[in-house]
């Protein structure tokens, strides 16, 4: 549950692969299979926003809960910092990630 938990915490259309480790995104096979996730055009994944609604209220969750937004917003800091709004080089970074910084 816990890559579903993080994914619950991101914008829901073209989730990156790289946000994630290797261990983790072993399981998006099984979310595939569950219909809880989709092949994005971006090459990652998307989720329903309902689907992520009903994981962000499972009872029970608090302290995965906090484990997994630390996770995320670890992930998104370390791609974001190769972001400058300056260097029109990186703005594929930005393109990528920022739809998942709210």
């Amino acid at each position: 549950i816990g890559l579903l938990l993080k994914m619950a915490y991101l914008h829901p259309d073209g989730i990156p692969k790289d946000l994630f480790s290797r261990e983790e995104w072993a399981h998006v096979g099984a979310l595939k299979r569950h219909s809880l996730v989709r092949d994005s055009a971006s090459g990652g994944v998307s989720i329903h926003a309902l689907t992520q609604d009903v994981v962000r209220e499972l009872p029970g969750l608090e302290k995965s809960e906090g484990d997994a937004l630390r996770g995320v917003l670890r992930a998104l800091e370390a791609r974001m910092d190769g972001f400058d709004s300056d260097l029109p080089a990186t703005y594929g970074v930005g393109r990528a990630y920022a739809p998942h910084v709210k």
